[in-house]
């Protein structure tokens, strides 16, 4: 409960994932230069958001171009902030930014994941291709 209200209902819920989740990506990122994405470590594939820790990198550097680069939606979470803070954050909103998250991520696989361009990379010592590697090897 944030403030007396189920935190699946407060306003600050959304912004409080954020903070947390961005400052620990961009700690990650500047302190160890590895990514926190668990769906990288485990499946070897980028993720919906994947690029957007070095969006707001490059922001910060004044590079809006290079921000549209590494991940084009990189102005869809302040925006969701911004409007759970002033309680227009509706169902509506929820769903139409997960279809353009996933729109996105089906595109910036079909166009960039083949040819490794960043962040759009594959991982070959996550979790599953490890271990995909293993059975091949044993069946072999």
């Amino acid at each position: 409960m944030i403030l007396g209200k189920p935190i699946e209902k407060s306003r600050y819920f959304p912004i409080l994932v954020f903070v947390v989740v961005g400052l620990l990506s961009l700690l990650a990122n500047e302190f160890l230069h590895e990514s926190i994405c668990l769906f990288m470590r485990v499946f070897g594939v980028p993720s919906p958001a994947c690029g957007m820790t070095r969006a707001y990198m490059s922001l910060m550097q004044g590079d809006i171009r290079g921000a549209f680069q590494f991940h084009p939606l990189f102005w869809m979470p302040p925006l969701i902030c911004l409007l759970a803070w002033f309680r227009r954050l509706s169902d509506r909103v929820v769903y139409i930014c997960l279809f353009l998250l996933l729109s996105v991520w089906v595109i910036r696989f079909v166009t960039m994941f083949p040819h490794q361009i960043e962040p759009m990379v594959y991982n070959p010592h996550a979790v599953v291709p490890t271990i995909l590697r293993e059975i091949v090897r044993f069946l072999n």
